[in-house]
């Protein structure tokens, strides 16, 4: 497991690296999500792959976490390891990190009920700490993990969207 001076250390270099070499960061990175039955499906990247699905009352089978699972998760994760990292270029030492990420939303907007949002109107990421670090550096680094998160980012910013269908490619490729 890695240390704080370890992490610090490699966050310095990457850092270093991508300051002295601008655009050398910007990467397009892509996962793949392949339907298997019902509403159970595969998402997969970098070697990675988690099966997902929906509650029964959805009409899943309860085979895996479910996409909203996954996006908290993600949130989740990402502000984690924001903070680790803001804490070891701080100095700041702690015994224990927990974030928990609470959501509002009403579910069925996502069922197209008429009138009713869609996706999350609210999010919440709340930090339980374990640390006699100096509050004010404590918070000095938590603003930079904020400032920073990836996922956090794509949750408080409006990103671009966009969808393109390929119909019937594997039937093209068979003729």
């Amino acid at each position: 497991m890695a240390t704080q001076e370890q992490i610090r250390k490699a966050i310095e270099r990457a850092s270093a690296t991508l300051g002295a070499r601008p655009g050398a960061g910007r990467v397009t990175k892509s996962g793949t999500v392949e339907w298997l039955d019902g509403l159970t499906c595969v998402a997969s990247e970098g070697g990675f792959s988690v099966t997902c699905d929906m509650p029964s009352a959805m009409g899943g089978d309860d085979g895996g976490p479910g996409p909203g699972h996954l996006s908290r998760a993600a949130l989740g994760v990402c502000q984690t390891m924001s903070l680790v990292v803001a804490f070891a270029r701080n100095v700041v030492a702690f015994s224990s990190l927990r974030v928990t990420v609470e959501v509002d939303l009403d579910v069925a907007g996502g069922l197209g009920v008429e009138g009713a949002p869609k996706g999350y109107t609210a999010v919440r990421c709340v930090v339980d700490l374990e640390s006699d670090a100096d509050r004010t550096v404590i918070d000095h680094a938590m603003d930079e993990a904020w400032r920073n998160s990836q996922i956090g980012n794509v949750f408080s910013r409006p990103v671009p969207l966009s969808s393109e269908l390929r119909l019937n490619r594997a039937r093209a490729s068979e003729a």
